[in-house]
């Protein structure tokens, strides 16, 4: 298994394996290229860091599934409804 390491972010010690960006994109239904930035974005979210501007202006595969990664949103039906502390 091979390992791939996105640029701008290898620092920050991400990496996925191939076969889960396979799996990704056979699930999903879209390019490896697309899968890549898809779960870039998502580690862009979750760890709390801001997107790269090469990606939020972009328009090649990579940068529009960075952005669905990075911009998901919950599934239709589902509400969130904030919890206040009293």
């Amino acid at each position: 298994m091979r390992a791939i390491w996105h640029s701008g972010w290898k620092a920050a010690g991400n990496m996925h394996s191939e076969d889960e960006t396979l799996l990704l994109a056979e699930k999903k239904g879209c390019s490896v290229r697309h899968a890549e930035g898809y779960l870039a974005g998502t580690w862009h979210r979750r760890n709390g860091k801001r997107p790269p501007n090469s990606v939020l202006i972009g328009i090649d595969e990579y940068c529009q599934g960075f952005r669905a990664g990075y911009f998901e949103r919950p599934p239709d039906g589902v509400v969130t409804i904030p919890l206040h502390s009293a």
